[in-house]
């Protein structure tokens, strides 16, 4: 029998960790002082957690086809019919390092449907699953979980509380880091298969594949290992939202903040959003992804975050005029006095 890690892998792995450990952190711009009171935050579109009671499933097993999948659902307690936001975490990260984001959309008149992957869960986890599927395998089995979820809207009904339901007609597919560009491959992002030597897409089999109406990426990876590269985001459709922030950095990978926007400088032309947040970090601090981080909440750039996520998914999700004006006159820019600066093509 093959062993599961080879001598050569796990060295190979281990030397992946030792030069991140090793690796010099990069100076970080100087960022001026944010320039709101808590009074102007509270007039941004879309920036405060309304206070209605919340619908919480909790961790839940679900079969579908060979896998067992981990999901959890939260959504407006009252009864309603209300838009689905399908989630994708980051690499080694879970569906519950996210609270603060979701919980705050599901506010917003939001079913929020969250998986975990292959490749959560905690570093030597991430690792194993890697190196035992690959990372193709890996990119691949991300976009199918969320397929399979889209596909099963009556396994998804019978979680929900009594009167609340998922407008499945109405989807926005959202994620961050790895978990961005899993969303991306919903809206003609491609990877690199080096069995083939070309650029080609995920096979995705959806019931309903125009309901996807809009996809929110945050702080997704520019050219990453050998499967995503600079042409990934060739023929990215939008409407699509993308954020980065100043300090949202990693040495080996990402040096510069600038390679996050890379999706959004390559896409398709058309309802692309661009995010850059001065002083946000890959985590906002320890808010999303690593909430076990020790840097200090970056609370004033995730207002503005919530502000713009929320204002995207109604003017896009809901087709709310007013959400769509506050974007597209781009008051942010100008009332953060470029703090927040949000880029349209």
């Amino acid at each position: 029998m093959k062993p599961l890690l080879t001598l050569p892998a796990l060295l190979s792995a281990l030397l992946v960790l030792l030069l991140s450990a090793c690796s010099k952190a990069p100076e970080l711009p100087v960022v001026s002082e944010f320039p709101l009171n808590p009074e102007q935050v509270a007039t941004l579109y879309g920036s405060q957690t309304t206070r209605q009671s919340l619908f919480d499933s909790g961790e839940q097993r679900l079969k579908l086809d060979d896998r067992h999948l981990n999901i959890r659902l939260l959504a407006p307690a009252s009864a309603g019919q209300y838009p689905l936001i399908v989630f994708s975490h980051g690499n080694w990260s879970n569906q519950l390092e996210y609270d603060a984001l979701l919980l705050h959309w599901a506010s917003q008149g939001y079913v929020v449907l969250t998986v975990n992957h292959l490749d959560c869960c905690g570093m030597a986890r991430g690792i194993v699953a890697a190196l035992r599927y690959g990372n193709v395998r890996l990119i691949e089995q991300r976009a199918w979980d969320l397929a399979m979820l889209l596909n099963q809207p009556q396994q998804l009904a019978s979680r929900l509380p009594d009167g609340v339901t998922a407008d499945q007609s109405r989807v926005a597919l959202t994620g961050h880091s790895f978990g961005a560009y899993t969303a991306q491959l919903f809206a003609g992002a491609t990877l690199f298969d080096k069995k083939i030597q070309a650029q080609r897409s995920v096979p995705l089999q959806l019931a309903a594949p125009d309901a996807i109406r809009a996809i929110v990426a945050i702080s997704p990876p520019g050219p990453m290992f050998t499967e995503i590269t600079e042409h990934s985001w060739d023929h990215l459709q939008g409407p699509v939202l993308v954020t980065t922030g100043t300090w949202d950095v990693e040495p080996r990978f990402f040096p510069d903040y600038r390679l996050h926007l890379m999706s959004h400088k390559k896409a398709v032309p058309g309802s692309q959003y661009g995010l850059v947040l001065a002083g946000a970090d890959h985590y906002f601090g320890r808010l999303i992804g690593r909430t076990n981080r020790r840097e200090p909440a970056q609370q004033h750039q995730f207002s503005l975050l919530l502000s713009v996520s929320t204002a995207f998914l109604d003017a896009y999700v809901k087709d709310e005029a007013e959400a769509l004006y506050f974007l597209q006159s781009n008051q942010l820019t100008e009332q953060t006095q470029g703090f927040a600066s949000l880029s349209i093509r």
